[in-house]
This record gives structure tokens, C-alpha cells and sequence, in this order.
């Protein structure tokens, strides 16, 4: 049974990533997660696969930062929660990194390439320097990394009024008491956490079926 969260709302950068990009079309998935706590249901997700791959291609690209003179900080060290009138902000940046008076913040992917994936560093420009005070006045961009291309940087002159006005908005919603529509599909669902006891709505994924030679 899910218990509503005691406070303001709870929204992770990652949970806006999808609608801001518009790959994602029901926002009720990242509404219900920021008001309530529950039980997560088990996704078609391959966790333990993607966070092997995830650390390897982290701690290879946090040791080339460094062979080029970047002071590093990862994942855990880079947490940060940036309290609003209306939300919770939080967030984790994979790979924060300093050199003279430019810092990088970098997020490692191990997919294909996603706008998604833009935008949750875009927040990451955003929110950042309202929590650290010791980024004001430093030179901000970011990375995303991924295993299979070349880095693409990320100019904070990307992060226009519009876009940033965008994340801001998006935020208030998810924040505001009246949930939002669902709108489910094979495809999301396939990837939410909510359970069916939940979200009534939520659409039944089919079982994965693959052939094999090995037994």
C-alpha cells in the first residue's frame, strides 16, 4: 500500500528527463513517485546487467578526467537536494569534475543516444549551482558519456531562459496536488515502477521469449 510521503515533494532529476524530451507521455509515473512511497513492482529492466556496465564505463572515464589533470568526485559525493517553495529537487551526477576554474559534470550512458539524456544534464547546470555555493562564478558544462562514441560536451549557453523556464514549470506540476492524466502504454509501463494495485491502468507487459542453444 503506498503511504503519502510526509513533507514537501520528493522529484529525482532523472524522473523529468522523459517528459521534458517528450519520449515520455504519462506523467503520472513521476507524479505518484515524488507524493508517495510504495512497494516497487519488478521492470523488464536489466538492473544488476546495466549497473555493472554503468560503473566499468564510470570508472573508465573518471581515470582518463584525471590523466588529463581533472580532480574528480563520483556518484555518492555529488549528491545534492535543492529545497523549493513547492518540491524537493534531488539528484546525482554520476562525475563531477574540476579543473582550474572549470567544472564538468558528467553523466556516463550506457545506451543508445537520448534527448532525454541532454536534458538530465541541462538540470544538472540548473540546479547545481543553487546548492553549492562554491560553483558561483565557475565556468559550468557538462558531458554525457557513452561507451560505444566520443564524449559530447555540453555548453552551459545551452541551458537557455526558455529551457530552463521549462524545467522549472515541470517541476510545479509534479509537485501540484492534482495528479495528472495517465496516459498508459506497453512501452512505459514496461519501465514503471507502480504497481498494478497502484495504477489500475497500468498496462500487463508480455514475458519476455528468446531461444537458446546452451542447454
Amino acid at each position: 500500500m503506498a503511504t503519502e510521503r510526509f513533507g514537501l515533494p520528493y522529484i529525482w532529476v532523472s524522473w523529468l528527463c522523459g517528459a521534458l524530451s517528450g519520449e515520455d507521455q504519462c506523467l503520472f509515473s513521476s507524479w505518484f513517485r515524488a507524493h508517495y512511497t510504495f512497494e516497487k513492482v519488478e521492470t523488464e529492466f536489466d538492473t544488476v546487467g546495466y549497473n555493472a556496465q554503468h560503473k566499468d564505463l564510470l570508472n573508465r572515464r573518471a581515470t582518463e578526467l584525471r590523466a588529463e589533470g581533472w580532480a574528480v568526485t563520483k556518484e555518492n559525493q555529488n549528491s545534492f537536494k535543492l529545497r523549493g517553495e513547492t518540491a524537493i529537487l534531488a539528484g546525482k551526477p554520476d562525475l563531477i569534475a574540476m579543473r582550474g576554474d572549470v567544472v564538468r559534470i558528467v553523466d556516463v550512458k550506457t545506451g543508445a543516444r537520448r534527448n532525454a539524456h541532454w536534458f538530465q544534464v541541462v538540470i544538472y547546470l540548473l540546479a547545481l549551482p543553487r546548492v553549492r555555493k562554491d560553483l558561483v562564478g565557475l565556468t559550468l558544462e557538462g558531458e554525457l558519456c557513452y561507451g560505444n562514441s566520443e564524449p559530447v560536451l555540453i555548453r552551459a549557453s545551452e541551458l537557455t531562459p526558455d529551457v530552463a523556464g521549462r524545467i522549472w514549470a515541470l517541476v510545479r506540476d509534479t509537485a501540484f496536488s492534482i495528479p495528472p492524466e495517465k496516459v498508459p502504454s506497453e512501452n512505459e509501463c514496461g519501465f514503471c515502477p507502480i504497481p498494478q494495485s497502484e495504477c489500475p491502468e497500468r498496462m500487463a507487459v508480455p514475458v519476455s521469449v528468446g531461444d537458446t542453444k546452451d542447454f
